[in-house]
């Protein structure tokens, strides 16, 4: 099985040569949703991590956790979930966006596990912060910020036709809910991307 979302963001706290991160779909604490994995998802687990039972695999899953790292982590940081994710919750990529100042979450409020359903938005999002790395939140040309990424949760909702938090209109409940990271090359970013961006003064 896969946990490269973990462990991604868990390289952006100790590895500090990293210039940025991407954490897609990944959990905060793996135990967390324990009994509300998919049966398949839970005995894969207990058979690629060598626990003897569920219960023992339980006990492993809860030893995958970012508390403690999450406030190590100072590189950019995009976190990207999907609001209809049933392996990994959005619930995990917001409270770990809570925790990194210099973070910046994409949800999307249809988007399945590892988002593969909007791969060919997601995808670019990702690469684009691949190829240019953001400027951190804390930099001094872009201003700084005492708070983490702000977020809207895959379940809030907002007026009929009005915006969220990020400028995102209520009637298209596909787009991502919250981009809030400031980017010194946003020019280069995908026009479909460039929109949702909430840039900070």
């Amino acid at each position: 099985m896969s946990l490269g979302g973990y462990y991604a963001a868990r390289a952006a706290a100790y590895e500090k040569r990293l210039r940025a991160v991407v954490a897609l779909a990944g959990p905060y604490r793996f135990d967390q949703d324990w009994d509300e994995l998919p049966p398949q998802t839970r005995a894969t687990f207990q058979a690629r991590s060598g626990a003897k039972s569920e219960e023992d695999a339980r006990a492993r899953a809860a030893g995958l956790t970012l508390e403690a790292a999450a406030a190590h982590i100072d590189t950019p940081l995009l976190i990207v979930g999907g609001g209809r994710d049933a392996i990994v919750p959005a619930r995990h990529q917001e409270r770990l966006a809570r925790e990194v100042k210099t973070a910046e979450l994409v949800i999307y409020p249809d988007g399945s596990h590892g988002v593969t359903n909007r791969a060919y938005e997601s995808r670019s999002r990702m690469a684009d912060l691949a190829v240019r790395p953001a400027e951190p939140l804390n930099s001094t040309s872009g201003g700084s910020r005492t708070g983490a990424c702000s977020t809207h949760t895959a379940s809030s909702r907002v007026a009929a036709g009005g915006q969220d938090g990020c400028g995102n209109r209520s009637d298209d409940q596909r787009r991502p809910r919250c981009l809030r990271m400031r980017s010194p090359t946003s020019r280069h970013r995908s026009p479909a991307m460039t929109r949702r961006t909430t840039r900070r003064s």
